[in-house]
């Protein structure tokens, strides 16, 4: 079975021992909740199967052999207000990016795929991210590849802005990594009575990939689920 290597590792914006809201936000709140974490955990689902075609030309499966592998995680941390008689996330927020294959430098080992769930934008409802598949930059060396995809670590962001323009020139090079967009979406947020934050469920399997190698097929099947802290 294949091994996929997670590895998270600090950023240049580190996280302050007094981060929290602003006091004039706080003040603004009825209620507040602090100090809460949701995650989005990705899994890449690998099929490799045979497939030949009946003398009717149906096609017909056979062989199949499925493997399981991480694709990273992105964390949320935040504190929740309550004002006007409804539940929000408080700015600024904690995000923690982690990928798979993907080292602290921003680098993939020559013929590994490095796939991660990178943050975009967050909202004081929802949050803006997208999967990405990632190669050394001497196998895709012709990819022109996306910017702005932050290196592991953990940031500190406000609301509504760009994530790329917050974490100061902390993100994957493309003198070593090229990445690429496979799907976007964007999770919601809700709220029990308390304040409590979770993520509304991101539903089943985003995507999916199939590579044709002739009488051999090998579908990749990317989904995320979401968790509490």
């Amino acid at each position: 079975m294949r091994r996929t290597t997670l590895i998270t590792a600090l950023g240049a914006v580190v996280l302050a021992a007094g981060w929290g809201p602003g006091s004039a936000q706080a003040a603004s709140c009825a209620k507040l909740n602090e100090g809460q974490e949701v995650r989005l955990v990705g899994q890449v689902v690998e099929d490799r199967f045979s497939e030949t075609y009946s003398s009717g030309g149906k096609p017909q499966t056979g062989n199949h052999k499925v493997t399981r592998f991480a694709m990273g995680s992105l964390a949320m941390r935040a504190t929740t207000c309550r004002s006007d008689g409804r539940w929000r996330v408080l700015d600024p927020v904690v995000l923690t990016p982690s990928y798979a294959n993907v080292s602290s430098d921003g680098s993939v080992p020559t013929g590994a795929t490095g796939w991660g769930l990178a943050p975009v934008r967050v909202g004081d409802r929802a949050l803006a991210m997208r999967f990405v598949q990632c190669q050394s930059s001497s196998v895709w060396g012709g990819v022109r590849g996306l910017l702005g995809i932050p290196l592991p670590g953990s940031y500190v962001v406000s609301l509504a802005q760009l994530v790329a323009g917050q974490v100061a020139g902390r993100v994957l090079p493309q003198d070593k990594t090229r990445c690429a967009q496979i799907v976007a979406s964007k999770v919601r947020f809700r709220f029990d009575r308390r304040g409590t934050l979770s993520l509304k469920p991101v539903g089943g399997s985003q995507t999916s990939l199939v590579t044709d190698l002739g009488d051999v097929k090998i579908k990749k099947t990317l989904t995320v689920t979401a968790r509490q802290g």
